[in-house]
């Protein structure tokens, strides 16, 4: 087990299914993000299975999760970002997200309840609607995963200092 002072105060936790059209979009940004080689940043490739965030978070000051979300309503591709309690709110309205035991919300609501939810939470997605199994177009990919890489850079920029719990 590493020691608290080794690990970077930002996890960047990347999920989605490279084998599910846009679901691949968090593996995209997680290889942008390793380009781009950020200082005091992990970043870690959950791919589908979220139970990899809970042994991963004790003694970090920020997470970011960067996924693929439904664009009901909202056009494919963009890319949006807000605290983690709203869009807890809103997943916690809707059915299990997850066949794989404890999905990304009860991933967290378990971390908190063990006091290793980090101080600031914070989920970047982008708006996706082809899951059909095959890998996604790369020429749609690279830019989408530009573009939410910038948006991780710019969240954790401007939230990394915060101090308060939005789980």
């Amino acid at each position: 087990m590493r020691e608290f002072a080794s690990i970077p105060p930002i996890l960047v936790a990347v999920l989605g299914n490279e084998l599910a059209g846009e679901d691949a979009i968090g593996p995209w940004v997680g290889w942008e993000l390793a380009r781009r080689e950020l200082p005091d940043v992990e970043t870690l490739d959950a791919a589908t299975d979220p139970s990899r965030l809970l042994q991963s978070l004790r003694g970090r000051r920020m997470l970011v999760i960067v996924d693929a979300v439904a664009s009901e309503g909202t056009a494919c591709g963009q890319t949006i970002d807000c605290a983690w309690s709203e869009a807890s709110a809103a997943l916690s309205r809707g059915a299990r997200l997850s066949t794989h035991g404890l999905c990304v919300a009860d991933q967290l609501r378990l971390a908190a309840a063990l006091g290793d939810l980090p101080p600031v939470v914070w989920l970047v997605g982008v708006t996706a609607g082809d899951f059909a199994p095959g890998r996604a177009d790369a020429e749609r990919m690279r830019p989408l995963a530009r573009a939410a890489a910038d948006r991780v850079e710019q969240v954790i920029a401007t939230h990394s200092g915060l101090e308060t719990t939005n789980a």
